[in-house]
């Protein structure tokens, strides 16, 4: 496996490519997802990120959200797990480990688009 260190300015990009590829162009709740969390990795708080504050930051549920009543966050995320593996390739994204540490996709240059 080839491991790329982006820039931020060029893991921007590559979200930008993410974001308006046709496995995300249609799907708003996804990119809302995708993008908050990124914008976390930028940000260097992508750590601190829970459940709670990607539903209602992202996805603007209430304060009184319960994840136990409304799996929205996992949802997504397994859907832009699926997604990102079509637009990157099963090796090119480390969007795989614990929801608290997703970080955005990376990809190497060889990649194919």
């Amino acid at each position: 496996m080839v491991v790329v260190n982006l820039s931020v300015s060029e893991e921007r990009q590559e979200l930008e490519r993410v974001i308006h590829s046709p496995q995300f162009r249609r799907a708003p709740q996804l990119q809302r997802f995708l993008v908050f969390i990124c914008e976390s990795h930028f940000q260097g708080a992508a750590e601190q990120l829970s459940e709670f504050q990607v539903a209602t930051e992202a996805f603007g549920r209430s304060g009184d959200f319960d994840p136990a009543q409304d799996s929205i966050v996992r949802v997504q995320a397994r859907e832009a797990r699926r997604r990102l593996r079509e637009v990157t390739g099963p090796c090119c994204y480390s969007a795989s480990t614990p929801a608290a540490r997703r970080r955005p996709p990376r990809r190497s240059p060889m990649s194919a688009v």
